[in-house]
């Protein structure tokens, strides 16, 4: 949804974290007598009726977002260039480097785009926004609170700690991180600004949402199946054979084995290739899966068969960027439903011309399509949780750099003569959670036990425990979070309200206590409804744009971002 690119209240506290990373800016000359301020400072570059953005902001701005451009690449900096550019220098003034130098090939034009540039192009976008949505907000009568305007102050006050905190002047902060034109007063003028513009599009993102109807949604899929018809549900096994003997004393008995395992692998792909229907197929996987089991020497080799079957249907799957012969075989035009597809890559032990033997493999697949291009009808689930970072807990041996009640938890840890640790942490929270009744355990109708949490609870416990800026996420889909997180949450035997103890789920990011708030919406009717509500927000924007245009002074970009 084209909503404001970024918050710029959370790229001004990045910045701060950068305060030694400015690079140095070429100077604008001529100065005032007496200040490092440019004459253009306070010149309106945009204007509306009731607002304008002045030199000195939009300088603000453009350095923002090279401090959030650094902050997010990090040590990764020297590999992000454009085409034909250098890597971005911090050492260096922004106009003086190039993020990329392309020439055409056709008409042998070259088009130089300047480090400068590219930041400032973020910085219009940003402007433009803040124009419009500021305008709206005005002629529709609203304004900040005092909440809201107090967030700001609050935000100015952290920037003169941090300046005086790094034995700065708030100016020299400012000048050195953002060019000399810029001033608390700019700091707090584009900090307003950008909130209002927040708000505003919040504002009309509800409006839009309360309209779009289902007779919307499903009008946006009818003229653009294309678009959301994008998935087919097959099932497919494969089988495979290798030839690996230990030692010399193996060959004979690794190779009979190989060469009988081809044979049966052969026999399998034959009857599958002939069955009549997906039940017959089915049929023959699970009797396929129940004589590996066996073979195997597994406890329930049924279980073990029905289990193998349901990892054997893939659904929603979408054509892959890198075509396969699977994929091109699945999204062939001519495909339909119950479609037979065998995949053999065999090779012989045996090399062909010196007789000797080699370590080789052989696969065999089998694909039976159950259902061609199609909406994804899957359903989003909702789901809370509260993460402790591993990065945060990693070698701490004391809670001085731990604040509030997560300090608190951490201290009772020690006290226990227990080691700070993510996975320690959320599991001393969970046992709080269980000791002050805010757990309860349940039984399923299968006799199974599962653990229950009220979900205004878990929030509250969620708010002041998370390291992640959100405790709930609603409708996610599969492929949005990492594996092992989506492994807890698609489960398909999570309950109302369940919470996952008594343990923890480990990520890449840290332990997370997960909570499952249901089922959400179907996948394709949330993609519609986001295409639906992104249309009408452009529409509405355009719209707003063109009945209250702001004016733009093109060449007072020349005096943007420098100092």
């Amino acid at each position: 949804m084209q909503l404001l690119k970024r918050s710029l209240l959370l790229l001004c506290v990045l910045a701060l974290l950068l305060g030694a990373a400015a690079c140095k800016k070429p100077v604008e000359a001529p100065e005032e007598p007496g200040t490092g301020r440019g004459q253009h400072a306070d010149e309106a570059i945009y204007e509306t009726a009731h607002h304008k953005l002045t030199v000195a902001m939009l300088s603000y701005l453009v350095y923002s977002e090279y401090h959030n451009f650094i902050n997010y690449y990090g040590g990764y900096l020297p590999l992000i260039k454009g085409d034909g550019g250098a890597p971005l220098d911090t050492t260096k003034p922004l106009r003086e480097q190039n993020y990329s130098v392309i020439t055409d090939s056709v008409t042998g034009e070259t088009v130089t785009t300047t480090w400068y540039q590219l930041f400032e192009g973020y910085a219009r976008q940003n402007a433009e926004q803040i124009m419009v949505l500021c305008e709206a907000a005005s002629l529709e009568g609203y304004s900040l609170g005092e909440e809201e305007l107090q967030m700001v102050e609050d935000y100015v006050a952290d920037v003169e700690e941090f300046a005086a905190s790094n034995s700065m002047t708030t100016a020299d902060y400012l000048a050195k991180n953002f060019g000399a034109d810029v001033t608390l007063a700019e700091v707090r003028a584009i900090s307003r600004y950008s909130l209002l513009a927040s708000r505003q599009s919040e504002r009309v993102t509800e409006r839009i949402a309360a309209g779009v109807s289902d007779e919307t949604i499903l009008s946006i899929y009818e003229n653009n199946k294309a678009d959301y018809d994008t998935g087919v549900d097959f099932l497919i096994v494969q089988f495979n054979a290798s030839y690996a003997p230990a030692n010399a004393d193996a060959v004979s008995d690794a190779l009979a084995a190989y060469e009988s395992a081809q044979q049966i692998n052969r026999s399998r792909m034959e009857a599958l290739a002939a069955a009549a229907d997906r039940a017959a197929f089915e049929a023959l996987l699970l009797g396929y899966f129940r004589e590996d089991a066996v073979a195997a020497g597994k406890e329930d080799p049924d279980a073990v068969a029905v289990a193998a079957l349901a990892e054997a249907l893939m659904q929603n799957y979408e054509k892959p960027e890198s075509e396969t012969a699977l994929s091109a075989w699945l999204f062939d035009s001519a495909r339909a439903v119950g479609d037979i597809k065998t995949f053999v890559t065999e090779a012989s032990a045996r090399d062909a011309e010196s007789g000797n033997l080699k370590k080789v493999s052989s696969s065999y697949t089998a694909c039976f399509l159950v259902q061609g291009l199609h909406r994804n009808e899957t359903k989003a689930r909702h789901v809370g949780h509260i993460l402790f970072m591993t990065n945060t807990f990693k070698g701490l041996s004391s809670t001085a750099s731990l604040t509030g009640e997560v300090k608190t938890l951490a201290e009772s840890l020690l006290t226990a003569g227990k080691t700070l640790s993510a996975e320690n942490m959320s599991r001393a929270l969970l046992d709080k959670m269980m000791a002050e009744g805010a757990i309860t355990e349940a039984t399923a109708e299968d006799g199974s036990v599962y653990y229950t949490v009220d979900r205004a609870k878990f929030e509250e416990y969620g708010q002041r425990y998370t390291e992640d800026g959100s405790v709930f996420y609603s409708n996610v889909q599969l492929g949005m979070m990492v594996a092992e997180f989506e492994n807890w949450l698609f489960d398909g035997g999570r309950r109302a309200d369940e919470i996952s103890f008594a343990g923890a789920v480990e990520t890449t990011y840290g332990f997370h206590i997960m909570y499952y708030g249901g089922e959400g919406d179907e996948v394709w009717r949330i993609n519609a409804r986001a295409d639906a509500e992104e249309s009408l927000y452009k529409a509405w924007f355009d719209a707003s744009k063109e009945a209250n245009p702001y004016t733009e002074n093109k060449a007072l970009w020349d005096f943007v971002a420098v100092s």
